[in-house]
């Protein structure tokens, strides 16, 4: 995401907070994968800590932290049990199969895809 104010690319407080306010879904992307590269790292702490804002993705990443966070436990818990949860249902096979053909609904933005699912 290109920010109107910065000449970098690295995620500072400020670089953080544009994407949180004012970006999209695409623009989410590149901070979402460095956030669940380290889930207990900068990146993540940055943003968590900008989540306690009234910014428009601020639901979204502290999903996406305690997501990251929770993953990350789970594989360096030495007792945890084998778990089946990887393994997508049919519905979600069927759903994954639906958005690699390029079926499947898109949405403008956040708030449209909240509101046809109801939430």
């Amino acid at each position: 995401m290109h920010h109107r104010h910065l000449n970098h690319t690295e995620f500072t407080l400020a670089a953080i907070e544009d994407i949180l306010a004012r970006g999209r879904m695409p623009d989410w992307v590149p901070l979402i994968i460095a956030i669940r590269a380290d889930p207990n790292g900068e990146t993540a702490a940055k943003t968590l800590l900008l989540c306690e804002r009234p910014l428009y993705a601020a639901p979204v990443f502290r999903r996406v932290i305690a997501a990251a966070r929770n993953a990350a436990a789970a594989e360096t818990s030495p007792s945890s049990p084998p778990s089946d949860e990887k393994t997508p249902n049919t519905e979600t096979r069927n759903a994954m199969k639906e958005l690699d053909e390029g079926k499947g609904k898109r949405f403008a933005d956040l708030a449209a895809m909240f509101r046809d699912l109801d939430i």
